[in-house]
């Protein structure tokens, strides 16, 4: 498995950059592999259905404390989310579709969408993901005829 840290604040004109923040990125040899490690580390205890995922995106929750007023208040935590992918499947339209997943967590999780809950992936965020990843996969498909890529 190969990990690594991206951080989505770096050179977002924005967002202010956020040393620290960052989304975790983990690239596996076979889909049974992250589907072992997504059920190991990123369930929190639920039980997930994985119909035929070639990625997941786990957004990290919202974390409260109690103050000494009785008041929740957040915890400022620095990974945003979690990305897992498999070799076999993993194409820039998979990336980023995945990506936009990863982002609008990010955003949420910075408060950027106040409206929206840390665990609000709905068919509207779908639709965009789904629309921008073709868009990507359309792009690249012609630079590769044209053989600018």
């Amino acid at each position: 498995m190969l990990t690594f840290n991206v951080n989505p604040t770096k050179h977002n004109p924005f967002l202010k950059f956020q040393a620290g923040i960052t989304v975790k990125i983990c690239v596996f040899d076979v889909k049974t592999d992250m589907y072992k490690y997504f059920d190991k580390y990123l369930t929190y205890g639920e039980i997930i259905e994985k119909p035929n995922y070639l990625a997941i995106v786990k957004p990290e929750p919202d974390l409260y404390k109690i103050d000494k007023d009785g008041k929740m208040v957040d915890i400022i935590k620095t990974k945003m989310a979690t990305m897992l992918f498999c070799k076999e499947k993993m194409g820039g339209a998979l990336v980023t579709h995945e990506s936009v997943h990863a982002a609008l967590a990010t955003l949420r999780n910075l408060k950027q969408f106040p409206n929206l809950n840390i665990e609000d992936c709905n068919n509207e965020e779908e639709k965009l993901a789904y629309t921008i990843g073709e868009i990507v996969r359309a792009i690249y498909d012609k630079f590769h005829l044209l053989n600018i890529w």
